[in-house]
């Protein structure tokens, strides 16, 4: 660090160290916040619903879930085979 920046950092410290963050105060609320985001359901799980084989979102789920554990069995029987 040059000398000059060295001499100017330390009397910024002295000029203003009586500043600390505890001192420091907000007057205003908090404007902002995260907006509520209903979760939404994926095209896969609407298209089960829609099927009327399942009725409720978890259902359609594990639906999905049995179907993808069928594909990669398939998938890696057509491979060793």
């Amino acid at each position: 660090m040059p000398k000059g920046t060295a001499a100017v950092l330390q009397s910024f410290k002295k000029r203003y160290a009586y500043l600390t963050m505890a001192d420091i105060q907000f007057e205003e609320e908090q404007e902002f916040s995260r907006p509520d985001v209903a979760p939404q359901q994926s095209v896969f799980v609407r298209f089960v619903l829609s099927t009327g084989i399942v009725s409720t979102q978890k259902q359609a789920e594990y639906v999905l879930f049995v179907i993808a554990i069928l594909a990669i069995i398939i998938s890696v029987s057509f491979f060793f085979i």
